[in-house]
């Protein structure tokens, strides 16, 4: 190889592992507080959906902490914290739970005081709701 080609690609070698650096430092993830944040969101919201009235039902037989690191690894993957999710799909996940739009908003309403217990902002708060949202349409009624 000549040394032309070789800078070539050491540049771009370079500048593209520099643009993947500034794009996580600039994640959600990062800007929520990374993993350790994640961690005192998932298992806050655990226990907050375990006690809750109108949804403890949907996890009397679910395992604690199983549920809180798929939780974890779920929401560390969306936000950009690379970390791998290999849990099911949100539509295999909730099959059978004839999930309704009711529940699923008590859900949320759950997982935004887990956000303010774990000082996650508004704006972040948002950006987290924006990501889950669409999965509405895979969670209810299946």
């Amino acid at each position: 190889m000549n040394k032309q080609l070789i800078a070539f690609v050491l540049l771009f070698f370079f500048v593209n592992v520099n643009s993947q650096n500034i794009n996580n430092q600039d994640s959600l993830f990062n800007r929520i507080g990374g993993m350790p944040t994640i961690e005192r969101l998932t298992t806050d919201l655990v226990k907050r959906l375990k006690k809750d009235d109108k949804l403890g039902f949907l996890f009397e037989h679910t395992d604690e902490k199983d549920f809180q690191q798929l939780l974890t690894a779920q929401i560390c993957y969306e936000t950009g914290g690379g970390c791998q999710y290999i849990g099911l799909s949100m539509s295999d996940a909730h099959s059978g739970m004839d999930i309704n739009s009711r529940e699923f908003d008590e859900f949320v309403a759950i997982f935004i005081e887990s956000m303010e217990h774990v000082g996650i902002n508004f704006t972040n708060q948002n950006r987290m709701l924006k990501i889950f949202a669409p999965m509405r349409k895979d969670i209810l009624n299946k």
